[in-house]
């Protein structure tokens, strides 16, 4: 029996150090601040796909990210994905890792000849996992390590399971792992069903919510997916951006709770092919989901694919030029700085629905802010969706700059939306600095397997040279 060496997907060492830049950093937090008043189930931000599933944590065949989650989480990434399974044949039997009964099957057809060539064992439904995978702790340990290191950030961990995983071993994990912070579903209900904003969440030190669909583990700490029928963690290959919804759903609720949309790149000897399942999500596609008010959870991010969550600020703006105090949307429909002693239309929004937007027929100074029409005011969006709407009607009035409500007159760089007092713990502050090239990781061969000072991938090339050598000797 001969069988082709197709779809066979290593992935290297990934080495060094990939520091955000600071224009991306500046940006990601901008966005957040813009957003600190909408309950933070609407908000949009950047999230991982298998999040877990970086070989700087040991995961070396068919990875789905390059970093650990602590490096993608200084990256800019607020939203994290988690797979448990209990496997009895190991000890601690739950493990974070991503097994399926598809990928069950997939072993079968070879009497798992081929997968364990390729170091896949038979754990039935959990099939895909590894002896070494990491237990449910460790992974909240390096969370939470994080979250001590960075106060002021709050963000949201999905969370998949076979439904095997008992209850007390979930809950006790972040018990342990975080004695205060979580925002639990006792916490939503004593505010009556409403979601806090960011600033909220901040200012009260909640800083973790966790969340999943069809939830066996109680409302201690984890909220059911399931009780938001608006909520749609969908394949990028099925989405329209025409329609902003996915050909397999009805149409959205507008705006979309907690909207999610996630690709997969991961692939191991035609066993697992995300691209063909799932579609790949990067800087090209994702801005047509923040358009329509989702996230994006990418698959092996770095920078570039994160830039196409910014919607905001264009590269490099806003500039550190004293003279520039004014934000203005762009030919492009990208923000900057500009005179505000220019003559512009305004950017202007409805006083009773925030996602209708005209811009205003006559022009004038930033400081004039006249000229918006009865029941709009002079405004600058709150979000992804809001700017989609203001860059649609910016198109309908043929103006190629109007003037958006934020400036930094009172201290450079720190920008302020609608006039308002900076005050709060989320601030869009802006030093100035430039965008930066984006440099994709390196692949090198080699290095040191799940080594903590490396964020990296890594594999070592021996093994890609027996489980090729073992291939060859199984199959021809």
């Amino acid at each position: 029996m001969k069988v082709s060496l197709v779809s066979f997907v290593l992935v290297c060492l990934v080495s060094g150090s990939l520091a955000a830049p600071s224009w991306l950093g500046e940006a990601l937090h901008c966005q957040l601040y813009l957003q600190r008043d909408v309950p933070f189930n609407f908000i949009t931000e950047v999230q991982t796909h298998n999040s877990f599933n970086n070989p700087g944590r040991g995961y070396t065949l068919a990875p789905n990210q390059y970093f650990t989650i602590s490096y993608q989480l200084d990256l800019g990434v607020r939203g994290i994905e988690i797979d448990l399974h209990e496997i009895s044949q190991l000890n601690p039997p739950v493990r974070v890792c991503h097994g399926s009964q598809d990928t069950y099957d997939s072993c079968k057809q070879t009497d798992f000849q081929l997968c364990n060539v390729a170091g896949i064992v038979d754990y039935g439904p959990s099939t895909g996992c590894f002896a070494e995978a990491l237990d449910f702790p460790t992974t909240l340990d390096e969370i939470a390590t994080w979250l001590q290191n960075h106060p002021d950030e709050f963000i949201q961990v999905w969370m998949e399971s076979t439904g095997n995983v008992p209850a007390t071993t979930v809950n006790s994990a972040i018990a342990a792992a975080f004695p205060s912070g979580v925002f639990t579903p006792q916490n939503l209900a004593d505010a009556g069903g409403v979601f806090p904003t960011p600033e909220e969440l901040v200012v009260n030190n909640y800083q973790i919510f966790f969340a999943a669909k069809s939830n066996t583990w109680g409302n201690t700490y984890v909220h059911d997916i399931d009780q938001w029928p608006g909520f749609p963690h969908k394949k990028i290959k099925n989405f329209r951006p025409s329609t902003c919804q996915s050909d397999l759903a009805s149409p959205p609720p507008t705006p979309v709770e907690f909207g999610l949309f996630y690709g997969d790149e991961s692939a191991l000897l035609g066993i697992i092919d995300g691209e063909a399942d799932v579609g790949i999500l990067d800087e090209t596609n994702a801005p047509a989901l923040y358009d329509c008010g989702y996230s994006a959870a990418f698959d092996l991010v770095w920078t570039k694919k994160i830039k196409g969550a910014i919607w905001s600020w264009d590269r490099s703006k806003p500039t550190a030029d004293t003279g520039l105090n004014c934000a203005i949307m762009g030919s492009n429909h990208f923000w900057s700085d500009a005179d505000c002693s220019q003559t512009l239309a305004y950017a202007c929004q409805s006083d009773t629905d925030s996602f209708d937007w005209v811009v205003s027929t006559g022009k004038g100074a930033w400081s004039a802010a006249g000229n918006c029409p009865a029941g709009y005011s002079f405004s600058a969006p709150s979000g992804s969706y809001e700017n989609a709407k203001l860059k649609a009607a910016k198109k309908t009035s043929g103006q190629t700059q109007v003037w958006l409500n934020l400036n930094d007159m009172t201290t450079e760089g720190t920008w302020t939306r609608n006039s308002g007092a900076e005050t709060g713990n989320i601030r869009c502050i802006s030093t100035g600095v430039a965008d930066t090239e984006d440099v994709e990781p390196t692949v090198d061969l080699g290095g040191d397997l799940g080594s903590s000072s490396n964020n990296g991938v890594v594999i070592q090339f021996s093994a890609l040279v027996t489980i090729i050598a073992a291939f060859v000797a199984t199959f021809y």
